[in-house]
């Protein structure tokens, strides 16, 4: 699961330069202390080791730091949603498009597996529950793998579209599956983790599943320890974080309970074939809109934590020219 902390321009062209260590967690417009060179540099910022200034002469660009009108960095909850909302505007065809190819299979292999249990039948087969546990394994391998791969790519064509880049679906694609070995390594005990914590006390798995919830978009942009990462931006502005985190999963959670009734009351009309067409593709089509929603707030959720740990701004993430 090791990787290289420091790819190559080759290996990775949409990797930011690095620029040293940052003077200190910038305040979300830009940073409050002097720049090193200025007279006031050599003293470090109250509460930071005299280590955290670095050595005259050192200096970010200024585009490297996030500016009120910095496409992704947002100052406070209302900039945040806006931000997202204008991403979504402007990219959500092709989301749309590269959503088309986990959410339905996804859908109907659910559909598929719950066909498996007759509605007809008093008492529970045994085969019929080996063949919906088979049916259901096959679902939840294909889809996480579909989902994957299609969650690194929304990320991508969200940054080419933030970067005022073409958005090209099938770069974002190719770099999805070049860097799903990542995303599915790191997954595994990102998911344990919630599991175990929603096993153990509920509130835990809930902190766990607040943690990971930008781990698509660290897996694509950064490279190295994604699990200790994503603790680090989480808890460098704990709260600003925590608002954002809870709004996303509220508006997945909204989602949820629009379909859920919507299509099981569809099954129950006609006949059971017939209702399991129609319930499947409503909870298709709510789905893809559900997921073309949310996918921005994570980038921008991501953007958020980061410019609030270190020096960050969407220049960090147009390519080298």
């Amino acid at each position: 699961m090791s990787e290289n902390p420091s790819p190559t321009p080759d290996d990775d062209p949409f990797t930011p330069p690095s620029y040293g260590p940052p003077i200190r967690p910038p305040a979300p417009f830009g940073p409050s202390v002097p720049l090193p060179g200025h007279p006031a540099a050599s003293v470090p910022p109250p509460g930071y080791p005299a280590a955290s200034v670095p050595p005259a002469g050192y200096a970010l660009p200024p585009q490297y730091y996030a500016g009120p009108e910095d496409p992704l960095v947002s100052g406070n909850i209302g900039g945040w949603w806006n931000r997202s909302l204008r991403l979504l505007q402007k990219a959500w065809r092709p989301l749309l498009a590269v959503h088309l190819i986990s959410v339905p299979p996804l859908e109907v292999l659910t559909a598929w597996a719950q066909t498996a249990i007759k509605d007809d039948t008093d008492q529970l087969k045994m085969s019929d529950l080996r063949t919906a546990l088979l049916r259901l394994g096959l679902a939840v391998l294909v889809g996480g793998l579909l989902t994957a791969v299609v969650s690194l790519a929304s990320q991508r064509i969200l940054v080419q579209a933030a970067t005022d880049r073409p958005v090209s679906i099938g770069a974002a694609l190719l770099e999805a599956l070049r860097r799903l070995p990542a995303l599915i390594g790191w997954s595994i005990p990102a998911g344990l983790m919630i599991v175990v914590g929603f096993v153990c006390c509920i509130v835990p798995g809930l902190y766990f599943g607040a943690v990971f919830t930008a781990l698509p978009a660290v897996v694509l942009l950064e490279r190295g320890n994604a699990i200790a990462r994503s603790f680090q931006l989480l808890h460098a502005d704990f709260g600003a974080a925590l608002g954002r985190i809870v709004i996303y999963y509220a508006v997945s959670l909204l989602f949820v309970l629009v379909e859920s009734p919507l299509a099981g009351a569809l099954a129950a009309i006609g006949t059971p074939t017939a209702g399991t067409v129609a319930a499947t593709l409503v909870a298709t089509a709510i789905g893809l809109v559900s997921a073309v929603v949310i996918a921005p707030m994570v980038l921008t959720t991501y953007a958020d934590m980061r410019a609030r740990r270190e020096p960050f701004s969407t220049a960090y993430l147009a390519p080298a020219e």
